[in-house]
């Protein structure tokens, strides 16, 4: 990991992507946003971050389908991602999100309405873990 923690967020809301850039700036990360996943799958390869941050529901490719597109790059096998939607539970036919989430390889799983301050908190613990 680089000395400045490097995340990219991969969502389609261009002001809340603003804001939370914004906030972790502040923070000190570097923080990339992109808006569109297909792109995202070809920006991640050249700015490498330490974490993303991927909304679940955006038009074309899903955050699911990313996640599984992302393990398929050999450099991008072991970047951490933290699922970050609106959703409370993306996919209703699982009880337990958050052990789905584990299993499909995030770290965590966030729902948008999360205080910056928690969300800030959740991106430095999830840097932390091996």
């Amino acid at each position: 990991m680089s000395t400045t923690p490097r995340i990219m967020m991969v969502d389609d809301d261009l002001d809340l992507s603003s804001i939370i850039s914004m906030k972790l700036q502040a923070e000190g990360f570097d923080i990339k946003t992109v808006n569109d996943p297909e792109v995202a799958l070809e920006t991640v390869k050249t700015y490498k971050p330490d974490l993303l941050l991927l909304d679940i529901n955006m038009p074309g490719m899903n955050g699911t389908e990313y996640l599984i597109e992302l393990r398929d790059i050999p450099e991008m096998k072991n970047v951490k991602v933290i699922f970050f939607t609106s959703m409370s539970n993306p996919w209703p036919v699982f009880k337990d999100r958050d052990a789905l989430a584990k299993e499909l390889g995030a770290v965590d799983f966030m729902e948008k309405g999360t205080d910056l301050e928690e969300v800030v908190k959740k991106i430095r613990q999830a840097l932390m873990k091996g």
